[in-house]
């Protein structure tokens, strides 16, 4: 009888736990103001949680601004956001996607058969760029391509 208790009892504390936590959301970022500011595609303003950025007119504000820029913007990013606001602006943590940060670096391909070209406009840019993998003649030779390759004369 103990033990059902105490398996209830974890149960029900795993359960609380999943929905005291606050709900993540993929959101495209629009535009950044500043290192800790931005706006998502539907108006809302965001501050990042947990951070304070130099202010434009300070020393190293126009870079901060630029290196939070290049992270998010024209990007799907995941937000948690807790509820509280700071100057009209929801607080929010994000979690930037490093798979479009690896194909828009040109350090990965988009892979559609899995990915269904979600980061597609990620390689694009890469070779727009001449970033990575995206600065070789046709894009580069995509990984899969190499490896049915290897597979084709390995079983000649």
């Amino acid at each position: 009888m103990c033990i059902a208790w105490s398996k209830a009892k974890i149960l029900l504390l795993s359960i609380l736990v999943v929905m005291a936590t606050p709900p993540v959301n993929a959101e495209h970022i629009c535009s950044v103001h500043d290192g800790d500011t931005f706006t998502i595609c539907d108006g809302r303003r965001v501050r990042v949680a947990g951070i304070d950025a130099p202010e434009i007119d300070q020393p190293f504000g126009i870079e901060s601004r630029n290196y939070l820029r290049s992270l998010i913007q024209d990007q799907d990013v995941k937000l948690e956001c807790d509820g509280s606001k700071s100057y009209s602006r929801i607080v929010c943590t994000p979690y930037v996607s490093i798979e479009s940060l690896m194909v828009r670096a040109g350090f990965a391909f988009d892979y559609p058969h899995y990915s269904h070209g979600f980061y597609a406009k990620n390689e694009e840019e890469a070779k727009t760029r001449r970033l990575g993998v995206g600065s070789q003649p046709g894009g580069g030779e995509r990984p899969w391509d190499h490896r049915h390759k290897d597979k084709r004369i390995n079983n000649k």
